[in-house]
């Protein structure tokens, strides 16, 4: 299994991204997808990245840009490609799009966006078809994932501050369309938190509890705080 993981946009120059509430997509989008790797790859999957460092410039204009990220994908015969962006706007909440309804991409994305929805209670903004280069011009199934509206003071502060938690949330939708098991850290406190507090419904309890938009914060400090008890 192969995942190409496409970080939004170019650092500087042509192709950069929105901007608001004193951040940058570009800045925003490479830290979701390297915390995003470093999961995937624990978890024995490989990850070919498009942009390899947060200063790396992709092409040599904007269309040229989208293309390589295509071809990087295309090249190394990914079997998924999922790009990280922030929205822009005036909007709020999160959203995923998709070349066309019907396929992979879509049973992809529906997991992704619920999982980053339960995260941190966002507004669900559904699956969406769209024309995007990046959509248009890859191979296998592809899905671009608006994470949060970076113009939104609600919605930057998240993608400000919890960024390993997006790429978290990312993971977790990918395994569970790819019905693979969870070996994360974050997965084993689950786990013992299940049994700490003799949970009959895990799921649900975990559901109410990740719309908290600390929620992985707050488990690693409950967790702490029965292995010193």
């Amino acid at each position: 299994m192969k995942l190409c993981i496409d970080a939004g946009h170019n650092y500087s120059g042509f192709d950069t991204g929105a901007t608001g509430n004193g951040l940058k997509e570009q800045n925003i989008t490479f830290p979701v997808c390297q915390f995003l790797k470093n999961k995937l790859e624990q978890a024995g999957i490989t990850v070919v990245m498009t942009r390899e460092t947060l200063t790396q410039n992709l092409g040599t204009s904007v269309n040229s840009s989208l293309k390589k990220r295509a071809e990087i994908s295309n090249n190394e015969k990914c079997d998924y490609f999922i790009s990280i962006h922030c929205n822009a706007g005036g909007g709020t909440g999160t959203e995923v799009l998709i070349l066309k309804r019907g396929g992979q991409a879509e049973q992809l994305a529906k997991p992704v966006l619920q999982s980053i929805v339960s995260r941190f209670n966002l507004r669900n903004r559904g699956v969406k078809e769209s024309n995007l280069s990046v959509l248009r011009n890859t191979d296998c199934p592809a899905i671009l994932v608006e994470l949060a509206f970076i113009d939104h003071p609600s919605d930057a502060v998240l993608l400000k501050n919890q960024q390993e938690a997006f790429a978290d949330a990312v993971f977790l939708g990918v395994m569970e369309y790819l019905g693979l098991p969870v070996s994360s850290e974050s997965a084993n406190i689950r786990s013992f938190l299940t049994q700490k507090w003799n949970l009959s419904h895990p799921d649900a309890v975990f559901a109410l509890l990740d719309s908290h938009p600390y929620a992985s914060d707050l488990y690693q400090k409950i967790y702490e705080s029965y292995k010193r008890s």
